[in-house]
């Protein structure tokens, strides 16, 4: 036995100790496990748990991007009606972003 593993553990588990990695398990239906197979064939992913890594990475960022949006819309529901008009605020949004109306 390799110095520092414990009777029974897989040389693996030592390794994602080390990297701060965890083991999880979950179960698939066929299809949904065929899928997951099928994209690592095809070569984007390393393996099934790289896939499913980047599909938890990709519903954190979607989940933030809501709530990010979801503050934009409260601070606009709770600044009230504008007296501006449509031309106006357009206006101010061009010269904020740096584009000249011309330009459209």
């Amino acid at each position: 036995m390799r110095p520092g593993l414990e009777a029974g553990c897989h040389p693996c588990d030592d390794l994602r100790r080390r990297s701060g990695m965890a083991t999880v398990t979950i179960s698939l239906s066929d299809p949904l496990k065929d899928w997951a197979e099928r994209q690592t064939r095809e070569g984007e992913f390393g393996d099934v748990s790289d896939y499913v890594g980047d599909l938890i990475r990709k519903d954190r960022e979607r989940r933030q991007w809501i709530e990010d949006v979801q503050k934009l819309i409260d601070e606009g529901l709770a600044s009230g009606v504008s007296t501006r008009t449509m031309d106006e605020i357009m206006a101010d949004a061009r010269a904020r972003a740096g584009v000249d109306s011309r330009e459209l």
